[in-house]
């Protein structure tokens, strides 16, 4: 019976091993795609950061970077919502944010901001959307209680910026793939204020989403890393597997994930619902998404850098900074390496919908959108167990006795009749089965007699 359950097991291991190897198939991703546009995230970012130092949300100058992007994106061949060329890839929204007034409250503050959504569109029919995000807009002149932020986002933003223009560039360019989903292109403007770009994005679309990659940060850090969620999913082991394939220096999650979910509070560096970034709300939307994002990603030592001090968020997140501490030929290989992965994913067509679609089915993954649902189910499984534990234990011990072992159990009311037998210090009650002894007096004095032990006190023997 062993060995039967034992080969039952090595046959069940072995059809999971082809049905894997079957879903992960060798990716077909185009060889030369990097030799060809090796660089270009770099020329794209310079050329952004430098012109759009200023790209404060819901100001001229955020508008004149939008109005910038969608005329390199319809150059490019791509197009708006509607098919239209540069002036519809441009999305107005509105939202409100909760800005602090004074010490002790918040006032609710009325913004505007805009999107750039371009289009890749398929020939297939009702074909799904893989959206490919970056944010673009910044902060440097938004004031709070009366101080400019002052943050320009060249690290955050405009590096990002510049490698999501790279992988557009390789997308359209002489291939012209036949691609069985649509990709969106989409730069979030306002993502400062509690990701109101990726929210107004969600909230409008109608197309049924198949996935989404997010990128921030990327050219800065010590490392590039991937981040999915804490449930790791279909798609998530199909990006690590092109990660290993190709040799990228691509990071995943340090080891100790909940460490800092608890002292963190759920923000930064990490946590179930994704590192601050666009990628949380798509996964609370219910879609498989990817983040990446240069960082030093250590648990509690995590930091940008190593070396240099943390820019990211800070007035010192200029494009003359970023370039000073990081250098250029360092910042161009990351974005290249980034627009590397990112234009495979993007151009695997058939492997990269299997994954991805099937990834939304994931049942690991549903209901897992905040910190109390966490627990919850990670208590809930541990009680599980417990329960499990106690069933086999029974279990256990109903066959044990069913094969005649011994029952050890305490006779109680053995124990009880002793037990009044020791406070009967007359001798007035009959006694327990077990135990000498008539009840009578002078009997058990005869039936005891020669039976008591000698006296040691007697020592002359006298009695």
């Amino acid at each position: 019976m062993k060995r039967r359950a034992f080969s039952l097991l090595i046959v069940i291991t072995l059809l999971s091993v082809v049905c894997v190897t079957s879903v992960f198939a060798p990716v077909a991703a185009a060889e030369g795609v990097t030799s060809s546009f090796a660089g270009v995230a770099y020329t794209e970012f310079e050329s952004f950061a430098s012109q759009f130092a200023d790209r404060t949300v819901g100001t001229e100058f955020e508008l004149a970077a939008a109005n910038w992007l969608a005329q390199r994106l319809s150059a490019m061949g791509l197009v708006g919502k509607d098919g239209g060329q540069a002036a519809n890839m441009i999305v107005p929204f509105d939202f409100t944010y909760q800005q602090a007034d004074g010490y002790y409250s918040t006032v609710e503050v009325k913004h505007s901001s805009s999107n750039v959504v371009a289009y890749l569109r398929s020939t297939a029919a009702n074909a799904p959307l893989l959206v490919l995000a970056a944010p673009y807009s910044n902060e440097l002149t938004y004031t709070i209680e009366g101080s400019a932020v002052g943050v320009e986002d060249a690290a955050y933003a405009a590096s990002s910026v510049g490698c999501l223009l790279a992988v557009a560039a390789r997308l359209t360019s002489s291939t012209r793939m036949a691609l069985p989903y649509d990709v969106a292109f989409a730069f979030m403007g306002a993502e400062y204020f509690n990701m109101a770009g990726t929210s107004s994005f969600l909230q409008t679309n109608v197309q049924p989403l198949l996935g989404a990659v997010y990128l921030s940060q990327v050219g800065v850090g010590d490392d590039l890393n991937v981040y999915y969620d804490e449930v790791k999913r279909t798609h998530a082991a199909y990006v690590d597997d092109i990660i290993g394939r190709y040799g990228m220096a691509i990071q995943g999650r340090p080891f100790d994930p909940g460490y800092s979910v608890q002292v963190y509070g759920g923000d930064l560096p990490y946590a179930h619902v994704g590192i601050a970034g666009g990628n949380y709300l798509f996964m609370q939307a219910g879609v498989p998404s990817v983040h990446l994002f240069g960082y030093h990603w250590q648990g509690a030592a995590s930091c940008e850098s190593t070396t240099h001090a943390d820019i990211v968020y800070t007035t010192d997140d200029t494009y003359a900074k970023f370039v000073q501490l990081y250098g250029r030929e360092a910042i161009s290989n990351r974005l290249d390496l980034c627009a590397d992965l990112v234009s495979i994913v993007a151009m695997n067509g058939a492997d990269t919908q299997a994954a991805f679609a099937k990834a939304q089915t994931d049942a690991g993954y549903q209901g897992l959108v905040s910190d109390a649902a966490y627990y919850a189910l990670r208590w809930s499984v541990v009680g599980l167990a417990v329960v499990l534990a106690v069933v086999v234990a029974v279990l256990l011990v109903r066959r044990s006795r069913a094969a005649g072992t011994p029952d050890f159990s305490v006779n109680s009311e053995f124990i009880n009749g002793r037990q009044e037998a020791r406070d009967d210090v007359f001798g007035e009650s009959a006694p327990i089965e077990g135990e000498s002894g008539s009840g009578d007096e002078e009997s058990d004095k005869e039936e005891n007699k020669g039976n008591t032990p000698p006296d040691t006190n007697d020592i002359f023997g006298e009695f």
